[in-house]
């Protein structure tokens, strides 16, 4: 299938390009098409704003487009960042002052549980979709440890695993985020979809 990413996040072109691909599907950009196109996520669920993503940029092309949308969540902080995870403290895409309210805000929390949950919706040229989501569990750090990740790479601990991800020498890719989209895209509904 040749289908078209619905974002101009490199981290994320790398990471989805990089499952899709082994997987026999031709994997476009908005570079690829010479689109610029900014969505504003103005969704309250992870859901919502992959496809207002997808939406976008499908109402411009003809080929088969795919939004995501991720982001960690928190259960003792009533779900945040959640869909607020890359403009938490304000700034878009500000890791560091991110990571550092997160883990002011949790400071005398002991349940440290969290997740990095990924939704992924593909829509089609006629406007009908298909959606999928996926999950990678751990828990927050006290303190921000290692600067190879990026998003919260730097303060989440996958479950199972005794290391913080952005210390392995792999790449600067989030292999949390990767986990998600890996377990949404694999999932049965999106593997049926992606077959189409």
């Amino acid at each position: 299938m040749k289908l078209l990413l619905s974002t101009s996040n490199e981290d994320k072109t790398h990471e989805l390009k990089s499952l899709l691909e082994p997987l026999g599907h031709t994997v476009y950009t908005l570079k690829d098409y010479g689109l610029k196109i900014r969505v504003e996520a103005k969704g309250i669920t992870f859901f919502q704003n992959a496809l207002l993503k997808a939406q976008a940029v499908s109402k411009v092309v003809d080929i088969p487009v795919l939004g995501d949308e991720s982001g960690l969540v928190v259960p003792a902080l009533n779900g945040e960042p959640g869909v607020y995870s890359a403009r938490y403290a304000g700034e878009i895409h500000n890791n560091v002052a991110n990571i550092q309210l997160l883990l002011r805000k949790m400071e005398n929390i002991t349940d440290r549980e969290a997740y990095m949950q990924t939704v992924l919706v593909l829509m089609y040229p006629d406007g009908q979709y298909y959606y999928g989501e996926g999950s990678a569990r751990g828990s927050i750090t006290r303190s921000r440890r290692g600067f190879n990740g990026f998003g919260y790479e730097a303060c989440f601990i996958r479950r199972n695993s005794k290391r913080l991800l952005p210390r392995r020498p792999l790449s600067k890719s989030n292999r949390s985020a990767i986990v998600c989209r890996r377990s949404t895209i694999c999932s049965e509904k999106s593997t049926k979809t992606l077959a189409r």
